[in-house]
């Protein structure tokens, strides 16, 4: 087995060299051979693996084995004019990496500075001094190195402009938007430059679409048949839809849709429409409603006015009550024992109990009927006279007595009649009630009210209309007026106080 001696060690076959010596006639001999790695280049080119084989070396042969080394003795010295072959080491070629990497980092930054400079200002803060329901004014600091500007909404870009003011037009009503402008110069020859964006935003107004002063106006000469309904012109409105009802029954259908630009403000400076289809004595229901669309977007609407009630005298003449409703909605379940007939809920014309009972002459739904009798027996145990002047009476029927009540008194005949629909007796579950079928006396003065008054919530009854709730039931106090609830309900709302159904409810 062939050994070399190298600076006093030898080195056995396999083992890794470090540095090999060029000696003048083409041999090598080791000098130091520690952490010699496969494949390391050394200077002359050579690859050294191990050597267990290595027969004349020649410059840039490949070293694989040392197997016979005759030409060099153990106690061969390199020359000293031998050049050392070192291999690149990890260390150094790293170090070589980092070099190169912050020579490329120092070119860069400085292309990017360049770059910078180059730049425009950019606008700084944007001012937003107006802004309405579908634009907005828009400036910001005029740049002294730029000559046009990128306007970006919600990263959209808008528009280029060349000022430093802009009105951003086709905006949605009650929207934020976030607008950014960018500064640029604009070279010959060259790629526009930019800065960075600024950022501000925008918020449109909210729209005004609530109608105002819906009324009839009753001011026009006989010539004009029908019924005009007028209102105070919504500011933004771009259009409004008039709906109505045959019967108050709440079914409401679409009467007439007008752009603005067809309205003619009156000599008060409000909007007209006439409603010529209408009956001497006929009952109307009409609401309206203001729109407002843009140019191919979906419309916006404003919420329904108040129901106005319009009923025609003559063909000259009308009266008009508002109702004040906002929505009115039809009774579900009429037949349901807590179903509250309201501002709000409303009766289909069509609507009968089908277990109505004759009970002290009139008709009352059964449930209501016994319960009657049992108060009214109370009552004659206690020498008292309760009889029914008034139960059951159908849609039609409640039309003829508010009609009756309205040619007394036009302005106050809601107070003392409630609207077809609006009845507890169409219920079949109210009755009204006096010492005598004539009732030719003020019942509020008789000993029978106190006594129902103390005891009616023991049979399932309640009063419909006191002083202490009439300005929330909008209805004159009738204490002629009681209906049936049910023990459990009429009991509970007479000892917590509670005034009308509604609020028992919580609706």
């Amino acid at each position: 087995m062939a050994k070399l001696k190298g600076r006093n060690k030898e080195i056995e076959n396999d083992d890794s060299l470090d540095v090999l010596y060029k000696i003048d006639d083409g041999m090598m001999v080791v000098d130091d051979y520690e952490g010699v790695e496969s494949d390391t280049t050394l200077r002359d080119g050579a690859n050294i693996h191990n050597f267990d084989d290595l027969v004349d070396i020649e410059d840039n042969d490949v070293v694989d084995r040392v197997d016979d080394l005759d030409d060099v003795d153990d106690d061969d010295e390199p020359p000293k004019n031998s050049v050392p072959y070192q291999p690149t080491s990890p260390r150094a070629i790293l170090k070589k990496v980092i070099i190169v990497l912050i020579v490329l980092a120092l070119f860069y930054g400085a292309y990017y500075l360049m770059l910078q400079l180059n730049k425009p200002q950019s606008v700084g803060k944007i001012s937003v001094p107006e802004a309405g329901i579908d634009y907005a004014i828009v400036d910001w600091q005029d740049i002294e190195d730029a000559n046009a500007y990128d306007i970006y909404i919600d990263d959209e870009l808008y528009r280029r402009v060349d000022d430093s003011k802009i009105e951003l037009t086709g905006l949605t009503p009650e929207r934020q938007y976030q607008v950014a402008v960018v500064s640029v110069r604009i070279e010959d020859g060259k790629d526009d430059v930019f800065s960075g964006k600024s950022i501000g935003t925008v918020l449109t107004q909210s729209l005004a679409l609530t109608i105002e002063n819906f009324q009839v106006n009753a001011t026009k000469p006989p010539e004009e048949v029908g019924i005009i309904l007028s209102w105070t012109p919504v500011p933004d409105a771009t259009s409004y839809v008039i709906e109505t009802s045959a019967d108050y029954s709440g079914e409401f259908t679409t009467l007439a849709t007008m752009n603005t630009s067809d309205f003619v403000a009156n000599a008060a400076g409000d909007f007209e429409y006439r409603d010529a289809d209408v009956d001497t004595g006929a009952l109307k229901a009409y609401k309206i409603r203001a729109l407002y669309e843009a140019d191919g977007s979906t419309p916006i609407e404003g919420n329904f006015s108040n129901i106005l009630a319009a009923i025609s005298r003559s063909a000259t003449g009308v009266f008009a009550y508002d109702y004040g409703y906002v929505d009115i909605s039809t009774i579900v379940d009429p037949a349901e024992l807590l179903a509250d007939v309201n501002r709000h809920k409303v009766l289909e014309r069509s609507y009968t109990p089908e277990d109505l009972v004759e009970v002290d002459g009139m008709q009352l739904r059964k449930v209501a009927a016994d319960a009657f009798t049992q108060l009214q027996d109370a009552a004659k145990d206690n020498n008292l006279n309760l009889v029914i002047v008034s139960a059951y009476r159908d849609y039609d029927a409640q039309s003829d007595i508010f009609l009756s009540e309205l040619s007394k008194d036009p302005v106050n005949a809601y107070r003392s009649a409630a609207f077809p629909g609006f009845s507890e007796h169409q219920l079949g579950l109210a009755l009204d009630v006096n010492v005598n079928k004539e009732a030719s006396v003020v019942f509020a003065d008789t000993p029978e009210y106190r006594w129902l008054q103390e005891n009616a919530h023991k049979y399932g009854f309640v009063f419909s209309f006191t002083e202490a709730n009439k300005d929330e039931t909008h209805t004159t106090p009738e204490p002629w007026h009681i209906r049936y609830v049910g023990n459990d309900v009429s009991t509970k709302m007479y000892e917590d106080n509670i005034a009308t159904l509604e609020d028992y409810k919580g609706e």
